[in-house]
């Protein structure tokens, strides 16, 4: 009856956590429970100064060729942001 869209039965979840005045961790994820797939992004930001931010990331995708997520899962990658504000 309805279309199989691609999130249904799917597991979201979202971390977050203050390591101090200047950093924190972030762990975001989808998880679909019926072919196991996943999507897996964490995030450490860091403060380096009154100017100075660093982020470092990736984009963690497995699962089955034919799974929503599993489809891409060689398109996986890694983040890195310094970012000067003035």
């Amino acid at each position: 009856m309805f279309p199989e869209l691609g999130l249904r039965s799917t597991l979201l979840a979202r971390i977050e956590r203050t390591l101090g005045p200047a950093a924190s961790f972030e762990v975001k994820g989808a998880l679909r429970l019926r072919d196991g797939d996943f999507l897996l992004q964490p995030l450490y930001n860091r403060s380096l100064s009154n100017n100075w931010r660093l982020k470092l990331g990736a984009t963690v995708i497995g699962g089955t060729l034919s799974g929503f997520f599993g489809q891409y899962r060689d398109n996986s990658s890694l983040n890195v942001e310094l970012r000067y504000t003035f």
